[in-house]
């Protein structure tokens, strides 16, 4: 099964140089032992000797430098790497593990300079094109990325490995048709390449194709079967079929096996809520929350629940914590205001549904949502006003036209109230009940 090199790959080759013969007491035998510890502190006593040529000089900074790596003490390792170029600047090795600890602290222009200078000194090595193109991932650069991984793949025509990389950058980008060919050589050249049918299927999933996506997602299951994110995606293409019930025994899996898998906890909290198992349900956005106090998406379907539960000081609550989290975003501040309203606090409500259509003033939901507000209020005709505004937008609008008749019969004009009253029931044979819950009836 292939091992992808999933992160920046750091260049494993020693720096070339030549260290005098060895002897059990040689400090170089411990210099170049592959435990850090050990190695650290020859290689240190083998650089303070003063002794070395500048080409020993340098195995040992680079030896130790990388021993710094290992132990994670990486400003050292930069600190070596600086000075062993100084004495060797075309040391392609020291220049690639440098860029990497540069991408790695987010230093991405440092990074991309120790790239640029590995590719001038061997443009030849794959790994420079490989770390220069996840770089330029991180960056946002996919084209760039692409044209890297490209360049890799004239080096390497028959590794599949480019292929599947330069699908996620293809992906990026929106262009799924060439993601879906990358993805499918990658397998051709690897019948066994467990990511790269994951890669299929999420394209295909992002067609439409589900039964395509399932296939695809079945085969990287059989493949890596203790891969959590496998689980996770075939669980939303389910979710997407709506098959909440295979849905939710994929993310429990990919839980099982990956218990801080906070997304699966959010998926599968949204399935448990359109099932209305509402205990479940706030059991798993609590736990995404819990992982991830800056989810909003799980405070608002956490709030929603509240709300559809009437604990409307709890929906608001969560509500708030959403609007923090994501202040521009026009349906939460709505939903608050809903919500507000809901509870009675009508000043509080209609000041976010005012934001709301300040935010996005062409969703006739939004005016549908402070008509309902205004009616509840007592003010019929800034109702009635905006009613007519959803109606504009969207004629077909049943809650809108059921809201409408309420306001004109309120205003003392019952036949034209009715005559809405009855269109939103020709739309919608429910829309009473469901105002009605919202406290909003004909009048008396």
């Amino acid at each position: 099964m292939r091992h992808l090199l999933l992160r920046c790959v750091v260049l494993l080759a020693a720096v070339s140089g030549t260290a005098a013969a060895q002897t059990p007491a040689d400090p170089w035998v411990d210099c170049r032992d592959k435990d850090p510890a050990k190695a650290l502190i020859a290689c240190t006593t083998i650089i303070r000797s003063g002794h070395e040529a500048p080409d020993t000089l340098v195995e040992a900074l680079y030896k130790r430098a990388k021993a710094y790596e290992a132990l994670h003490y990486t400003t050292s390792a930069l600190e070596d790497y600086d000075r062993l170029l100084e004495i060797k600047p075309t040391s392609f090795a020291a220049h690639i593990n440098r860029g990497v600890i540069h991408k790695s602290r987010r230093d991405y222009e440092l990074a991309l300079a120790d790239f640029d200078a590995a590719i001038k000194i061997d443009a030849t090595l794959p790994i420079a094109y490989l770390n220069r193109a996840s770089l330029f991932v991180r960056m946002g650069e996919h084209q760039k990325a692409i044209d890297d991984y490209t360049k890799w793949i004239a080096l390497e025509p028959k590794e599949p490995e480019p292929y599947y990389w330069r699908g996620g950058a293809y992906l990026a980008m929106g262009y799924g048709d060439a993601a879906l060919q990358d993805y499918d050589r990658a397998i051709a050249l690897d019948p066994d390449f467990a990511l790269a049918y994951a890669g299929r299927g999420w394209v295909l999933g992002g067609h439409g194709d589900y039964d395509g996506a399932l296939t695809a997602y079945s085969h990287a299951i059989q493949l890596e079967p203790d891969n959590a994110s496998h689980y996770h995606d075939r669980g939303v293409i389910y979710g997407n079929m709506r098959d909440v019930g295979h849905a939710i025994v994929d993310y429990t899996r990919a839980i099982e096996l990956n218990p801080k898998f906070t997304q699966a906890y959010y998926n599968r909290g949204v399935a448990y809520r359109s099932q209305h198992d509402y205990e479940r349900a706030l059991s798993d956005f609590d736990k995404a929350i819990g992982l991830d106090p800056k989810n909003a998406a799980a405070f608002t379907n956490r709030g929603w629940i509240h709300g559809d539960r009437g604990e409307y000081d709890q929906a608001v609550q969560d509500y708030s914590r959403a609007i923090a989290l994501r202040p521009t975003d026009p349906v939460t501040v709505n939903n608050r205001g809903w919500y507000l309203m809901m509870w009675g606090k009508y000043d509080a409500a209609l000041t976010d549904l005012d934001g709301a259509i300040r935010l996005d003033p062409r969703r006739a939901d939004f005016y549908d949502s402070r008509g309902c507000a205004y009616l509840k209020k007592g003010d019929a005709a800034k109702a009635l006003a905006d009613f007519n505004a959803a109606l504009d937008l969207n004629p077909k609008l049943a809650t809108s036209l059921f809201g409408r008749g309420v306001a004109k019969a309120t205003q003392g004009n019952p036949k034209a109230g009715e005559a809405d009253i009855a269109a939103a029931k020709r739309l919608m044979p429910t829309v009473a009940d469901v105002m009605a819950r919202y406290g909003i009836r004909p009048p008396q």
